[in-house]
C-alpha cells in the first residue's frame, strides 16, 4: 500500500517547509499554490502534495471553509494521511484549521505537535510511529489527521 501525504499549510513558507522535510528524506513533494490550479494525483513519484491555503490572517470562518475544502480536495487526489503544517509560534487558526480538517476527513482525533524547523526530523519520526502502529493494528488506512 503507497502512502500519500497530503500536507495543509496556511502560508506559502510553510508549504515549502513541510515539502521541503520530507524531499530531504528522498520523499518526492509537489507544493499546490491553488487547490484548483491543476488536476494533480498523488503517484508513484508524488508521495507528498502540500497545498497552501492561504488561511493564516483569515477570520476563523473563511479559514475553516478553505480548510474543509482543501481537504476534501486533498483527499480526492488520493492522501491517505493527512498532516497540517501549524506555524511554530503559533500564529493563524490553528484550532478552527484543525476541526476543519477533522470534519472533512471523518477522523475522530488530531496529534497536534508544534515543532521548531530544527525538531522536524523528531516529527517526522513521531508520524512514521504512528503510521507504523496504525498499519500494525490493521486500523482502516482510511485518512488521518495529524
Amino acid at each position: 500500500m503507497n502512502i500519500h501525504i497530503g500536507i495543509l499549510a496556511d502560508d506559502l513558507t510553510g508549504a515549502v517547509d513541510s515539502s521541503l522535510a520530507f524531499w530531504e528524506h528522498t520523499i518526492p513533494s509537489t507544493i499546490l499554490l491553488d487547490d484548483a490550479a491543476m488536476p494533480v494525483r498523488f503517484s508513484e513519484e508524488t508521495s507528498t502534495l502540500a497545498l497552501d491555503t492561504n488561511t493564516r490572517h483569515d477570520i476563523p470562518e473563511v479559514a475553516h471553509t478553505r480548510v474543509l475544502a482543501a481537504t476534501n480536495t486533498l483527499r480526492t487526489m488520493g492522501a491517505t494521511l493527512l498532516y497540517k503544517k501549524i506555524d511554530s509560534t503559533l500564529r493563524g487558526n490553528i484550532g478552527t484549521e484543525v476541526e476543519a480538517m477533522l470534519e472533512a476527513s471523518g477522523a475522530r482525533q488530531a496529534i497536534v505537535c508544534p515543532a521548531f524547523p530544527a525538531t522536524v526530523e523528531l516529527l517526522l519520526m513521531v508520524v512514521s510511529l504512528c503510521m507504523e502502529w496504525t498499519f500494525s493494528k490493521q486500523l482502516s488506512p482510511s485518512i488521518r489527521a495529524m
